[in-house]
């Protein structure tokens, strides 16, 4: 006859051993529960001494300290805390897990797995759900696990796109995408995130910063947004990477509080000095990532270079400075800090490219490779325009330099005659500042009249892109600073983009100019 099985031996402990009740029992008076902080959920009240002797081994004579220091609480029941949708999130003590939202009508369905997601939609929606279009990557938090397992979210459901959207630019909505068997910007998204710990979640975004991470999510993401594509990118699957990375969560708190300033001018004292402060707290922790690009943080640092871009262009009161640094200054290779970045950024980024181009972000940076057709306009006006500007006296260098930079500076004036009012942003940039020579940069640096020059003519293409909110005024507030570096005797050479643009100078406006422009 065979032996009964026996359980093993469980391990001899004492009350010497046990934890303080304090610290393993962590009371949450906003809402009323009690949290294990080993276990990192809460327990229900009519089962905290179950919890202490299944779970922690802690038998009925050592369970009174234990149950004398939760006696002193006030605890909800279950049921109440079941249902609530905290408005401070994280909560503290619960970890935060990556999930999913649902996203048909006013659903909101969350789970933490795609398989579960799918088998709500079959279930709940009869139909396969897609990707990106009929859920989202949301952070999950859960009071109680088991039976009483409930998630909710600290991000907020956006709704379908409706005419506010037009205001911002965007395309058609989510609903009128087409599904088809291209990869989905959803791929990288649903990815497994890194768990963060409530108390690193909150060094992310305390509470003070719930604000402006809604206003981002709500609002200035839609700002930033060209496309259904896009708006997807910057409103879903932006906010969901900065979670796994500090510097980008600072880089669109940022550009959040750069957006309410603008939309805010009384608080934009306030508004900024917070900005600043989060692009400070930012730098550092980009600097050393974009130093050592790998595959898990290469979308986060090409993001954060193009919400540098955003945030230098908001935030910089004298706009030559967005163009042009101090020639004493000890900057990267003589260039603006936002515009060394976005092209440094392109390059150290080549060994992962790949891993950009197949996920979220790579209708971003498609937008940097589109090829623009000018083979219908001929730049030969404009090279003759500016190589007309007199230059006999500077030396082979300098003439070399300027000669180059005018001739991309021409090319780019026929990119934006062909791309007209679909230019964006970063097309402005690729066009010419993305080509100019670091040389020619360091003309710019001492205020070199023929370098000025270009960069007024270059005024006019920027005036082109200023109806986004963080490029108002920039095209009249440059010239008017080139103007005033300038001598007058070379005013005249800037007639056009005066004219143009609508900058007076010292000796009065200029005259309407013909096209193409010529030098009187």
């Amino acid at each position: 006859m065979s032996k009964a099985l026996t359980k093993p031996p469980r391990a001899s402990a004492s009350a010497a051993t046990d934890p303080i009740p304090s610290e393993l029992l962590k009371y949450l008076e906003k809402y009323r529960v009690v949290v294990c902080t080993v276990c990192q959920y809460a327990i229900q009240p009519n089962a905290i001494a179950r919890h202490l002797k299944e779970i922690h081994r802690i038998t009925r004579s050592r369970r009174r300290p234990f149950m004398q220091h939760v006696s002193k609480f006030e605890l909800a029941e279950q049921d109440c805390v079941v249902g609530l949708t905290p408005q401070d999130f994280p909560v503290p003590l619960l970890p935060v897990q990556s999930g999913l939202q649902c996203q048909y009508n006013s659903c909101l369905h969350l789970c933490a797995t795609e398989k579960r997601m799918k088998s709500h939609w079959l279930s709940s929606h009869e139909r396969r759900g897609q990707p990106i279009i009929d859920w989202k990557p949301v952070p999950l938090q859960t009071f109680f696990k088991g039976n009483l397992l409930r998630y909710f979210t600290g991000i907020p459901h956006i709704k379908e796109p409706d005419k506010k959207l037009a205001q911002f630019g965007c395309d058609n909505g989510v609903k009128n995408l087409e599904v088809n068997s291209e990869p989905k910007p959803a791929e990288a998204a649903r990815a497994p995130l890194s768990p963060l710990s409530a108390i690193q979640l909150s060094n992310l975004i305390d509470s003070s910063n719930n604000p402006l991470l809604h206003h981002y999510i709500a609002s200035t993401s839609l700002s930033l947004s060209t496309n259904s594509e896009m708006r997807l990118m910057w409103q879903v699957f932006v906010p969901q990477l900065a979670y796994q990375h500090q510097f980008l969560m600072h880089a669109i708190l940022a550009c959040s509080a750069l957006h309410l300033a603008y939309q805010n001018p009384e608080r934009q004292q306030e508004l900024v000095a917070k900005a600043t402060e989060h692009q400070d707290l930012g730098m550092p922790l980009f600097r050393w990532a974009m130093a050592n690009p790998d595959l898990r943080n290469c979308e986060a640092v090409f993001l954060y270079t193009h919400l540098l871009v955003i945030n230098c262009f908001a935030l910089e009161k004298e706009a030559e400075r967005l163009f042009m640094v101090d020639g004493n200054a000890k900057d990267d290779e003589g260039l603006p800090a936002w515009l060394f970045f976005i092209r440094g950024g392109c390059s150290m980024l080549c060994d992962v490219w790949d891993k950009i181009e197949a996920g979220p972000v790579r209708y971003l940076a498609v937008a940097w490779d589109f090829p623009i057709d000018i083979s219908a306009y001929s730049d030969q006006p404009l090279i003759d325009y500016f190589v007309s500007v007199p230059h006999d006296d500077w030396d082979e260098q300098k003439q070399k330099q300027y000669r180059i930079a005018s001739l991309e500076l021409a090319n780019a004036f026929c990119c934006m005659q062909a791309m007209g009012e679909n230019a964006t942003t970063w097309d402005i940039i690729r066009i010419w500042l993305m080509r100019i020579p670091v040389p020619f940069t360091d003309l710019l640096k001492i205020y070199d009249p023929g370098a000025l020059i270009l960069l007024a003519h270059y005024c006019i293409i920027l005036s082109r892109v200023e109806s986004s909110w963080y490029l108002k005024g920039r095209a009249s507030r440059l010239l008017f600073m080139i103007t005033r570096r300038l001598d007058e005797k070379w005013h005249r050479y800037i007639r056009w983009p005066l004219e143009e643009i609508g900058v007076s100078t010292p000796s009065g406006a200029a005259k309407q100019l013909s096209w193409p422009p010529v030098f009187e």
